[in-house]
């Protein structure tokens, strides 16, 4: 992990512990993190926390830094009918992954268990708000045949989110819950939904 990745867990951190001291707050639940954005942190109802950051990996560590153990992604993405996606596993076709390099061991070990990455229990949860597949991650920006190829492997959605934060949340022990959003679909709205009925 390099120094820049290691300050970028320590900020994001420091603000979600933050964000947890306010009353409201103090019994924090989990961190609904979506795409985009710089860090940013809001406050949902039911003790949740909205976080908006571009870098999910680093997100997914600063949430465990901060004391909590769950996760919920929302990335965009082309979804097979066009519907919501409730992710149950994932293909990495994006050719990285977030635990290259030396092993953190505060944060895990260094080949954690990923025969069940999504947990059962969030699944279910999300499983309101949409159909459960598998999601292939892919590099930046989506290509017109990604969702093709993926398709043909036994995926039924794209995102360039999602992959690289499960890995690293899964590293750290977190509970991980994630949906792939059509593009036109607002995260911080359906952010809102999810804690609501949580």
């Amino acid at each position: 992990m390099s120094p820049g990745e290691t300050q970028a867990v320590a900020r994001l951190s420091t603000v979600i512990r933050a964000a947890l001291t306010t009353e409201r707050h103090s019994e924090g639940r989990g961190v609904v993190l979506v795409s985009g954005g710089d860090g940013e942190v809001v406050a949902l109802p039911g003790g949740w926390l909205l976080v908006a950051s571009d870098d999910e990996a680093a997100a997914a560590r600063a949430v465990r830094e901060a004391g909590l153990d769950t996760v919920i992604f929302l990335a965009p993405g082309q979804v097979q009918g066009g519907e919501l996606l409730v992710v149950e596993d994932h293909i990495n076709l994006t050719g990285a992954n977030p635990l290259t390099g030396p092993n953190v061991d505060a944060w895990g070990v260094r080949f954690p268990d990923m025969t069940e990455p999504y947990d059962r229990g969030l699944r279910e949860t999300l499983g309101r708000f949409g159909q459960a597949g598998i999601v292939a991650g892919v590099p930046a920006p989506i290509r017109p045949g990604d969702l093709g190829d993926a398709l043909s492997l036994g995926a039924h959605a794209v995102s360039t989110g999602i992959i690289h934060g499960a890995i690293a949340a899964r590293h750290c022990g977190l509970r991980v819950g994630a949906m792939v959003v059509p593009d036109d679909r607002d995260l911080p709205a359906l952010a809102r939904r999810i804690v609501a009925e949580a």
